[in-house]
Order: C-alpha cells, then structure tokens, then sequence
C-alpha cells in the first residue's frame, strides 16, 4: 500500500525553514529544498521570474536579499517570503 503524501503546511515550511537558517544551510540548497517539497522546481520558479535558472541559483547563493521579481514567485509557491523585510528596530540593531 503506497503512504500518502501531503503538502506541508506554511507554518511547517516556515519552521523547516528557520532551522535551515540555524544550521547555517545555504538559500541556493534551502529553497529549491522547500520548493520540492510542494511540488515546484526552481526551473518553474525560474520561468515564472522570466530568468534562467542558473541566475536563480546565483541570486539565492549571494548574501543580498533576492530582488522582488524573485521573491514573489517564490513566495506564491512556498506561502511565505524566507527574507521578509527588517523591521525599523531590528535594522537599528544591526
């Protein structure tokens, strides 16, 4: 008998997600990770920003925050944006 499989929540991807970031696990491994996970590819991710994916991967690999064109269809793909934007405290911190 095959197990069912089911599409894990946002709250779980969102977890899954933080303790990738924990465990210091790069965004070029950490996000086409997740994306699988739901089902999608980072060549659709790819297709669906209008770039190819290997710029895909370089964008996910740099330290900056991936620019919105990218973020979005990731974003629509996972339910949340891994790189939400700081708020004004957190930035003073910095």
């Amino acid at each position: 008998m095959k197990a069912t499989q089911s599409r894990p929540s946002r709250e779980e991807l969102e977890e899954l997600w933080s303790v990738m970031r924990r465990c210091r696990v790069p965004a070029n491994l950490a996000i086409p990770f997740l994306l699988r996970l739901v089902g999608v590819t980072a060549t659709d991710v790819a297709k669906a920003a209008g770039i190819d994916r290997t710029y895909l991967y370089a964008k996910l690999s740099d330290r900056e925050v991936p620019d919105l064109g990218i973020r979005i269809p990731i974003y629509r793909r996972l339910g949340f944006d891994p790189w939400p934007a700081k708020s004004d405290a957190e930035e003073s911190a910095a």
